[in-house]
């Protein structure tokens, strides 16, 4: 499960507060507390999500993926699936209850899908990158003071190097799309760790020494990464069923039937491609201005002119579009230039501070364009 879906779904399992738990009794109360312990028992096993939405009773720990520990903690699925099959009574919950038991219910069955199909910790090398950028991360990023987050963070990094052990004693034969994903992502996290955590935590030389001994076991990681997992990964990404099963629960089940997929899929195809034709028009008309739209519709016909249309525009954009390097200065360029156009015409208030333009840290990895974090579940500002 990405993070993202596992901060939605918290928070809104969590959106009313521990302080309603006071308020309730009966059936209510018994849910409110189920939920608290299964919270908690989850975030023991997934200690980097928990700093992350704010949980901080496990921010020393980092995640352990032995077979024993992965074994115990789906016992403890099962254990808490049977409970709220069993021993709370969905008809008795308030009406909010009621969604959220079902949300619940919904979370567990995802949980089980990971533990039974998709197995993340022998089959996809990211759920490890994950873990090693953001068991740091979440803690400078999070609610925590800066004495915690660096005590904290000295621990994990304690730990690192035996769980990239285990990472590889784990890592099976994962589909190449997610190692390649991997390998191109473990530069930016190994720069991570020896700049910009050193800055985040500052002066401490006790984390300071633990980094240290933490990057060598980090570059060989990487160097395992490229070297021997990218070779035996053969797996394939696909999804099959589980696939189908994994959109239902996402989505409390507004995912359309299988048979209703194909289609839709399809019409939702041809609708974008005339959009986007229709976007192209106006474009390819200035940029080829000697050539007919009509008489390219009746030579090539109405599917083979949409392409025409839609591949000449992109094109001359691409040949247009200015260098990489030159990327970043063209948009604070043109930020600065909206900000005068503002300042000048009285459109709107604007703050002292101005814009600056950065670009995403390497450890964010290829392909992310922006990205916008909000406060977790249980962190203070989340209310």
């Amino acid at each position: 499960m990405r993070k993202t879906a596992l901060a939605l779904t918290v928070a809104v399992l969590l959106s009313l507060g521990p302080g309603l738990l006071l308020a309730q009794s009966g059936e209510d109360a018994k849910f409110k507390k189920f939920q608290e312990t299964f919270f908690d028992a989850y975030f023991k096993f997934f200690p980097t999500q928990g700093s992350l939405q704010g949980y901080s009773k496990y921010n020393e720990k980092l995640e352990d993926l032995s077979g024993g520990a992965v074994e115990k903690f789906h016992d403890g699925l099962d254990n808490f699936n049977q409970e709220i099959v069993t021993k709370i009574d969905k008809t008795k919950l308030s009406p909010d209850l009621q969604l959220e038991h079902e949300m619940m219910m919904d979370f567990l069955d995802l949980e089980f899908v990971r533990f039974e199909s998709l197995v993340p910790w022998e089959y996809n090398p990211l759920f490890y990158n994950d873990i090693i950028l953001n068991s740091m991360r979440s803690l400078f990023a999070g609610p925590y003071s800066a004495a915690d987050a660096v005590r904290c963070a000295t621990e994990r990094a304690k730990a690192l190097p035996a769980f990239l052990k285990k990472a590889r004693e784990n890592l099976k034969t994962p589909p190449e799309e997610y190692t390649r994903a991997a390998v191109e992502q473990m530069p930016g996290i190994v720069d991570f760790y020896r700049n910009e955590l050193p800055r985040l935590a500052g002066s401490s030389s006790l984390l300071g020494a633990e980094l240290n001994k933490a990057l060598p076991a980090l570059e060989e990681y990487g160097r395992f990464l490229q070297s021997e997992l990218l070779p035996r990964s053969t797996g394939n990404f696909r999804l099959g069923e589980s696939h189908l099963r994994i959109l239902r629960r996402r989505s409390q089940g507004v995912i359309p039937i299988v048979e209703e997929m194909g289609p839709r899929s399809t019409a939702d195809y041809k609708n974008i491609r005339r959009e986007m034709s229709l976007v192209s028009i106006p474009f390819f008309n200035i940029m080829y201005p000697d050539v007919n739209i009509d008489q390219l519709y009746q030579q090539k016909g109405e599917e083979a002119t949409r392409q025409m249309l839609i591949q000449s525009v992109l094109e001359k954009i691409d040949q247009e579009h200015c260098a990489r390097d030159q990327f970043l200065a063209r948009v604070q360029a043109a930020a600065d230039k909206m900000r005068s156009f503002v300042q000048e015409t009285k459109l709107a208030p604007l703050p002292a501070e101005t814009l600056k333009i950065e670009a995403m840290p390497a450890y964010v990895g290829p392909g992310w364009l922006f990205q916008l974090v909000g406060p977790g579940a249980y962190a203070p500002t989340a209310a």
